[in-house]
């Protein structure tokens, strides 16, 4: 399991915005955000785009306009945006679907290695974006 560039900068950009939302900042624009991250504008504009799509963003038009988390940074975990951006979050798929695994479940050997590096896996990414 490899975290994408899409996910990874869209992970950034959250906790950024996160940042900004403690420090008081009711609305940050992407050109702000893609300069402290070092993301280009067009790139984050499609990551946005997903968050906004799935409830986690509100965007605001106008001279003063920007982003805003639509969820308290407290509500939101690393997980979750990891999941949105790049879909299932396992080291492997059987983990995940165990009719995907080609093998008889009971006799891998490496099994009860993997389900607690799955579990260690969610551990991590599930820290809020208060947190990061």
């Amino acid at each position: 399991m490899q975290i994408s560039t899409y996910a990874r900068y869209g992970l950034r950009a959250m906790v950024r915005l996160a940042l900004l939302t403690d420090s008081g900042e009711k609305v940050a624009s992407i050109k702000k955000i893609a300069e402290n991250e070092n993301i280009s504008v067009k790139y984050l504009e499609a990551i946005f785009s997903t968050l906004r799509k799935r409830k986690y963003l509100l965007s605001f038009k106008g001279k003063h306009g920007g982003y805003q988390l639509n969820k308290h940074p407290n509500t939101i975990t690393a997980f979750e945006i990891v999941g949105l951006l790049d879909g299932k979050i396992a080291p492997l798929n059987c983990l995940v679907n165990s009719e995907e695994c080609p093998y008889n479940p009971q006799k891998c050997t490496v099994l009860s290695l993997l389900k607690e590096l799955d579990h260690s896996i969610k551990t991590i990414l599930g820290k809020k974006l208060s947190r990061i």
